[in-house]
């Protein structure tokens, strides 16, 4: 479907939105219907809102921008509906729609959708967020506001690299060569994610595997396709595909992007760049699926030396919405003796959701203060903007934990090794 057309645009939502039969069964499972319990912030009245946005019977309105934007995207709904729904998209549609009415989205939206189109703006972005950890670390600041700018301040995590990855990194030489395998970085991953970025490739020169980080890969597209810009992400989409040109299976740390990724052929319009983004989503895996897949062919095993430790596992919204196995990251840890796996959260959704975190500072904040981040010393998250929300609201609430990837964990341990010698990858 094409997007960029009004027409289309407006057709996809309200045959999307008729699918809704309006059984309620989705409000449990609405983090921001559950805050207040306003229809108009549950994914039905949402779908209500759209339907009359698309059909021209409700004029577009600040309260209609105000509960659309509310929204963090989650789709938790669109699991729990019998009707099987396709929130996600219908919800990207929409704000094409308010696009194509000149809504603009926010000012820390705009800022935020420039910088991740750039390498430069992004390194020039990790340096200024160094020099602001330091200052926050130095003067004890907390920034306890609900406003944007607080919320940036505090969301700025206290390491921040500004280095590039290396092209390739070979396989350990001791280890027998098993194939080449192609990490993607995304646009802040070498900023806020390096030593997880460090971990991954650790783990897999350990396992044998040559990895290659293609420089000319970028942001994901999904800032851009969730605020209603479609042409913009499948740009950046269509760079990423030729990025990683090829049949190597694809790294992916964060599962923000990965969800993104696994979705591209809804970036185009074309049958035939359909078809190349499925072949190019095909290929794209989950850090701890491809791990835990490893393990249990006997293919690799890694070994916890360290004292009896508990951790507390958070599983993001995005990865629920993934193909394969949601529970890869807990079976991993759970095969060790030595770790307690808690769960963190108990399946509710952080508040993160991206740029929601900068855009809806207050309902950010109110949905991030549910969790208990005291349960344990360790917090475990497999997407990067759940993990900057973690470790604000750890510093906000004078909490000493570590909140890190499961792959960080996984590099740490002993052992960590190929095991048998298997076919090559590809």
């Amino acid at each position: 479907m094409n997007k960029a057309d009004p027409s289309m645009a407006s057709r996809y939502v309200s045959e999307a939105a008729d699918r809704c039969v309006k059984c309620g069964l989705c409000l449990p499972h609405c983090p921001t219907y559950g805050l207040e319990m306003l229809e108009s912030d549950s994914p039905r009245g949402r779908i209500a809102l759209m339907e009359g946005l698309a059909s021209g019977e409700l004029p577009v309105s600040d309260g209609m921008i105000r509960h659309l934007d509310g929204c963090l995207g989650c789709r938790a709904c669109e699991i729990a509906c019998p009707a099987e729904v396709p929130y996600g998209r219908l919800l990207d549609t929409a704000r094409t729609v308010l696009r194509q009415h000149q809504v603009r989205p926010r000012l820390s939206w705009r800022v935020f959708a420039l910088a991740v189109q750039s390498r430069w703006v992004v390194r020039l972005g990790a340096v200024l967020m160094q020099l602001f950890g330091r200052l926050r670390r130095v003067s004890g600041a907390s920034f306890k506001r609900r406003d944007g700018l607080s919320r940036l301040l505090r969301l700025i995590p206290d390491q921040v690299s500004i280095s590039r990855l290396a092209v390739f990194h070979p396989a350990d030489a001791a280890e027998e060569k098993r194939g080449t395998i192609e990490l993607f970085t995304g646009c802040l991953g070498e900023a806020l994610e390096g030593d997880t970025l460090k971990a991954t490739i650790r783990v897999l020169n350990g396992l044998g595997f040559d990895v290659r980080v293609p420089a000319s890969q970028g942001c994901c597209g999904a800032i851009h396709q969730h605020a209603g810009y479609p042409q913009k992400a499948a740009q950046l989409a269509a760079k990423n595909i030729r990025a990683f040109a090829g049949d190597h299976i694809v790294i992916v740390v964060s599962t923000g992007c990965l969800a993104s990724l696994c979705e591209y052929d809804d970036f185009f319009g074309e049958k035939s760049r359909r078809e190349d983004a499925r072949q190019f989503a095909a290929r794209c895996t989950d850090i701890n699926e491809f791990l835990n897949i490893q393990l249990r062919a006997g293919a690799a095993t890694f070994g916890y030396s360290g004292t009896e430790e508990a951790v507390a596992l958070h599983t993001p919204c995005t990865r629920k919405v993934i193909p394969g196995n949601t529970q890869a990251a807990r079976e991993l840890l759970m095969q060790q003796a030595s770790i307690d796996c808690l769960t963190l959260g108990n399946g509710q959704c952080c508040g993160a959701a991206g740029a929601y975190m900068l855009d809806q500072p207050e309902s950010s904040q109110a949905l991030a203060e549910r969790y208990d981040i005291g349960i344990a010393p360790i917090l475990l998250t497999s997407n990067i903007g759940c993990r900057l929300q973690l470790e604000a609201l750890c510093r906000q609430q004078g909490i000493t934990a570590t909140v890190a990837h499961p792959v960080s964990l996984l590099a740490e341990c002993d052992g960590f090794s190929q095991t048998a010698t298997t076919a090559d990858i590809q």
